[in-house]
């Protein structure tokens, strides 16, 4: 069985197409972790790259947080729309304020409760 050269238009990962384009660019983005892990192949710079790997970990984790934050302000003003489109229009507003309210306290309490528990002491 011969085996054939593969085409932009034949990638596939679990039946979907990936375009090549969007693989060269995800290789590009993950090829300084790909150097971090050649240069952690030598016994004296181990230390170093697990440093630097607890370090990107830590990052990233602020990063994915930040942005399921703005993902979750977001679903909130789409529950405001959702809720004023459902109601009369002279009680538009007063969903509207209720879901700004809504908002608002959430974020009070994740300051004086959740970020404590989220990231401890550090």
């Amino acid at each position: 069985m011969a085996s054939q050269a593969i085409s932009p238009q034949k990638v596939t990962i679990s039946g979907m197409r990936i375009p090549t384009s969007l693989l060269f660019v995800v290789g590009l983005l993950l090829a300084p972790f790909g150097a971090d892990a050649l240069a952690a192949s030598d016994p004296s710079n181990v230390a170093e790259a697990m440093q630097s790997a607890e370090q990107a970990q830590t990052n990233l984790n602020y990063v994915w947080t930040i942005i399921a934050a703005a993902m979750v302000f977001f679903m909130q003003a789409g529950f405001a729309l959702l809720e004023s489109g459902f109601s009369r229009a002279k009680n538009a507003v007063n969903i509207i304020m209720k879901n700004v309210m809504d908002a608002s306290a959430g974020a009070l309490v994740f300051f004086a409760v959740g970020f404590g528990l989220m990231f401890g002491t550090s």
